[in-house]
C-alpha cells in the first residue's frame, strides 16, 4: 500500500512526539492541547490537519525535524485490532488522542522527575 503524504507527516509528527520528546521545547509541551484542540475542529480533512500540524511545528522551529522524520521510512498503517476501535481513517480523533497521550506522559515524567529531585534534596 503506497502511503499518502499527508498521512506519513502525520504519522511523522506523531513519531517525533513518542520517539524523540526531548526536541520539543516546554512552550511547545504546554501548547500541545490547544493544537490537538485545533485538530479536533479539522473533521475528515487530512490535508488540512498536516498544514496544521506543519505550520504549528515551523512556528516553535520545528520544521526541520518534521521533514527529517517524514523522510524515514514508515510502515503500512496498522489495522485496528477490534471492532471497538476508532477506524485509522478517522484522523481527527486519533491525531488529538495521540498527542494528548503524549502529553500526559511528558507531565507523569516531569511530575515524577520533580518528585525524585525533591527527595534527592531532602
Amino acid at each position: 500500500m503506497k502511503i499518502d503524504k499527508d498521512y506519513k507527516d502525520i504519522a511523522s509528527f506523531i513519531y517525533l512526539l513518542t520517539e524523540i520528546p526531548e526536541i520539543f521545547s516546554p512552550e511547545a509541551w504546554e501548547d500541545l492541547p490547544n493544537l490537538a484542540a485545533e485538530i479536533t475542529k479539522l473533521a475528515g480533512k487530512e490535508s488540512t490537519i498536516n498544514d496544521t500540524i506543519k505550520t504549528w511545528c515551523i512556528q516553535r522551529e520545528l520544521g526541520d525535524e518534521l521533514i527529517m522524520a517524514s523522510r524515514r521510512e514508515v510502515s503500512d498503517p496498522p489495522q485496528p485490532m477490534s471492532t471497538t476501535q476508532e477506524p485509522l481513517e478517522n484522523l481527527t480523533k486519533i491525531v488529538p488522542a495521540s498527542i494528548m497521550n503524549a502529553y500526559k506522559e511528558r507531565l507523569k515524567q516531569d511530575q515524577e522527575n520533580s518528585a525524585n529531585t525533591s527527595n534527592e534534596s531532602n
